[in-house]
């Protein structure tokens, strides 16, 4: 008599994440329900300060941005002592001319580099560059005096007040246009003079 035989399959396990090699004993319960880690968010302070973050295209741009902070020793150094050579992304190449000047690149580097929060490269040149921010101030202020000399009115003025001359040109707002009037109003307006010279009183109704 023949003996059947059965063989048993066992159905392969479930994935469940945990190494097969190590048993279920080996671990710990604090380890099995410990969750996973988040992704790092990204600082919603550090895009912020980059939104907010002064851009500059020009020297005179740099300068004006000091004065406005209230470093207005450090922006008239600026003005006074450095010339461009290029301006760029967190980098700014100059010439620096005048005395007790320095140490000045680093500190505009520090001071740029503090108010956008990049590190800024301020690098020197020995020569070229343009003018001085002072520079170009003071042949534009030559420019508008010599403008306001050749008017004829200050001409003449300057002629009867003998050592006179231009100090300072300021801008004045232009006058604000004429109101219109309606004719209606303009009528009752030259209505009550004529009453008025000829002796007659204005009368007046009330409702």
């Amino acid at each position: 008599q023949t003996q059947a035989t059965a063989a048993k399959i066992r159905p392969a396990p479930e994935p469940t994440g945990i190494d097969p090699e190590i048993s279920p004993a080996e671990i710990s319960p604090a380890e099995r329900d410990m969750p996973t880690e988040p992704p790092l968010a990204e600082n919603p302070a550090s895009e912020k300060a980059e939104q907010h973050a002064p851009s500059f295209a020009s020297l005179r741009d740099i300068a004006l941005y000091f004065e406005e902070q209230g470093a207005q020793i450090l922006a008239a150094r600026i003005k006074r002592h450095l010339r461009p050579v290029s301006i760029g992304a967190q980098k700014l190449e100059v010439v620096v001319i005048g005395d007790n000047a320095e140490d000045l690149p680093q500190q505009v580097a520090k001071s740029l580099s503090e108010a956008s929060g990049s590190a800024w490269l301020v690098s020197v040149k020995e020569s070229g560059g343009g003018k001085t921010i002072a520079e170009e101030d003071k042949e534009r202020d030559g420019a508008e005096k010599d403008a306001a000399v050749s008017l004829p009115l200050v001409a003449s003025v300057l002629e009867v007040f003998e050592g006179a001359e231009v100090t300072a040109i300021t801008e004045i707002e232009p006058a604000l246009p004429a109101i219109e009037t309606n004719d209606e109003h303009e009528d009752a307006v030259e209505h009550l003079q004529e009453q008025q010279d000829a002796g007659i009183p204005p009368k007046f109704s009330s409702q």
